[in-house]
């Protein structure tokens, strides 16, 4: 994956949150990293080491409105 490839959705998500103006700042409680997810959306099994072939999944967990 290409380092462009990742900048983008991180781009796009940082302008959906600057859009959504609210009272109280939201603020980011935790980036969780691994190889699989809950129902939720939340990392399943936490991890910070991949090998090439792996899948990687991102969840940011926020406070706030």
């Amino acid at each position: 994956m290409h380092t462009s490839s990742i900048h983008i959705p991180i781009l796009i998500l940082f302008a959906c949150l600057v859009g959504c103006g609210s009272g109280e700042p939201l603020r980011v409680a935790s980036i969780q990293l691994g190889r699989s997810l809950n129902a939720d959306g939340t990392v399943a099994g936490h991890t910070t080491s991949f090998a090439r072939g792996d899948t990687v999944y991102v969840s940011i967990v926020t406070t706030g409105d």
